[in-house]
């Protein structure tokens, strides 16, 4: 009888180990397809990997140092920079100074002593925006945002 259940058990174990790693193969695959590329901004130490496939550089972003990047359908939108903080905002007063939605409109919220992530839905759009902050920098927002429904 326990060899019969060491039997199933190992067999059981084996097919748990073929399922992760045929998991593990397809998870690797399809980053692998999304062809992530590293874009940096050197004089503020910002390193961001972006999915080149979805994403292709289309000029200068709005605001600080940085690349914005847009889909082939023109339907989303990133854009990666840094700042300066000679102000020495916090996560947490850069919102209040910057935000121009009312906080309750926000469908996330996440603040940290050193981050905030936000986001929201509005007319089928979905707005994503984060930024890490470091010493007297303000780091880059990251903005996702699709362009069009």
């Amino acid at each position: 009888m326990s060899g019969i259940n060491y039997a199933r058990g190992a067999t059981l174990l084996l097919l748990l180990l073929l399922i992760g790693a045929l998991a593990s193969v397809q998870a690797r695959d399809g980053i692998e397809r999304l062809d992530w590329q590293r874009f940096a901004i050197p004089q503020y130490g910002t390193t961001v990997l972006y999915p080149a496939r979805i994403f292709a550089p289309v000029g200068e972003a709005e605001k600080g140092v940085g690349q914005r990047f847009e889909s082939s359908n023109g339907r989303a939108s990133l854009s990666i920079y840094s700042r300066d903080n000679s102000a020495g905002e916090t996560p947490i007063a850069y919102l209040k100074n910057n935000m121009r939605v009312a906080r309750a409109g926000l469908d996330y919220e996440r603040v940290t002593r050193s981050f905030f992530a936000i986001s929201m839905e509005r007319d089928g759009l979905i707005y994503y925006s984060r930024c890490n902050f470091s010493s007297g920098r303000g780091g880059g927002p990251w903005m996702f945002r699709p362009l069009r429904s």
